[in-house]
């Protein structure tokens, strides 16, 4: 017979970390386990389902300069849930050799004020890009394809702080 595991009070510490922080640990789960964790765990749900808690900031660094297919899934799936709960700043530096896959959200959020790039690569704006509340814009180590940096900064109508630079 297996034991059963009595409550002693103690307090789920995970649960009552603040939501960046949540976010940049479920980064690291592999897609799959960070889906059935947010499914699990109401706390860790709210990331996934928008307009629930705000989140304000995300931030990623990953020192690794070896670049794996699952890490561009697991920041695309982050940056797609934390897009969706209207974050207003990501600031995102990695030394990986190849640029990740962004979500078109990236392009068209109401609600981002700020985005922060480092990282080596090639990357190309979707037409519909949109970003109206767009205020601060740093780009380092990225090659725009097909002008796709005038699409980038002609829709960002409030720009005020913008930073091009090892283009």
């Amino acid at each position: 017979m297996a034991k059963q595991v009595k409550s002693v009070g103690e307090l789920d510490r995970i649960s009552s970390l603040p939501d960046p922080i949540i976010c940049h640990i479920m980064y690291f789960l592999p897609t799959k386990d960070a889906v059935r964790t947010s499914i699990l765990s109401h706390r860790w749900r709210l990331l996934f389902f928008p307009n629930q808690v705000s989140l304000e900031c995300l931030n990623l660094h990953d020192p690794s300069p070896t670049s794996r297919d699952n890490d561009s899934l697991r920041l695309y799936g982050c940056l797609s849930a934390v897009l969706w709960r209207a974050v207003k700043e990501i600031v995102i530096s990695s030394e990986s050799e190849n640029c990740p896959l962004f979500p078109t959200l990236l392009f068209t959020s109401q609600s981002l004020q700020t985005l922060k790039l480092n990282i080596d690569g090639e990357m190309k704006v979707p037409t519909n890009a949109c970003l109206p509340n767009f205020k601060t814009l740093h780009l380092t180590n990225l090659v725009f394809l097909d002008g796709s940096i005038l699409k980038l900064i002609s829709s960002c109508h409030v720009l005020e702080d913008l930073s091009l630079d090892d283009m």
